[in-house]
């Protein structure tokens, strides 16, 4: 049984100011959205009573808090996002275009062939074939020769590598779902995206 310590705000905030931050900002769009988050975390610190909270409990607990705030800031930012998409789509002519490509995710997805090109050729190959070809998996591993596993292992590393590539490039943001709601081209530019 762990001791019972009563712990204050500062002492938390020194503790784990730091940490929750840059789990924070892996996950938001700038570094003030992220102090932000994390400011509303100490705030409910502050005013909720950490009396009898072993001190081994209270990371997990402020991890908890703080993943539950950025769920709720990417709620947020989704549902201002669209929002802001139907005004502007009341707004704008019928332009006869696909919907579905008028969104963040949509733009972005235009851009991905490059960063596809730039993969080693099995994986390139692979994610041709399955995500920007629509082809499935199982049919993707028979064109090719592969076992069912073998294409899927394939799809997931390649998957991997081209999402480092894409976010060495592009600050990219995303909802609870993991749905692209927004993204920006870095300032040291890397293609003709966005």
């Amino acid at each position: 049984m762990s001791e019972q310590i009563p712990i204050d705000s500062e002492a938390v905030w020194t503790a784990f100011h730091d940490q929750l931050f840059g789990f924070v900002r892996r996950r938001v769009a700038s570094d003030d959205d992220a102090e932000d988050i994390v400011q509303d975390v100490f705030a409910r610190v502050h005013s909720r009573p950490t009396q009898g909270v072993g001190i081994k409990q209270i990371g997990a607990w402020l991890f908890q808090i703080t993943r539950n705030l950025v769920v709720d800031h990417h709620r947020a930012r989704a549902k201002a996002g669209r929002i802001e998409s139907a005004l502007e789509r009341q707004s704008e002519p019928d332009s006869g275009d696909d919907p579905m490509l008028d969104d963040a995710s949509g733009e972005l997805s235009r851009c991905l062939r490059p960063f596809v090109e730039q993969l080693p050729e099995r994986y390139a190959q692979a994610l041709s074939l399955v995500d920007l070809g629509g082809m499935s998996q199982a049919d993707a591993a028979r064109r090719l020769g592969l076992s069912a596993s073998g294409m899927k292992s394939r799809v997931q590393r390649g998957r991997a590598q081209l999402r480092s590539l894409v976010l060495a490039c592009c600050d990219v943001q995303l909802d609870a779902r993991r749905r692209v709601v927004d993204y920006r081209r870095r300032a040291s530019g890397c293609g003709d995206c966005g």
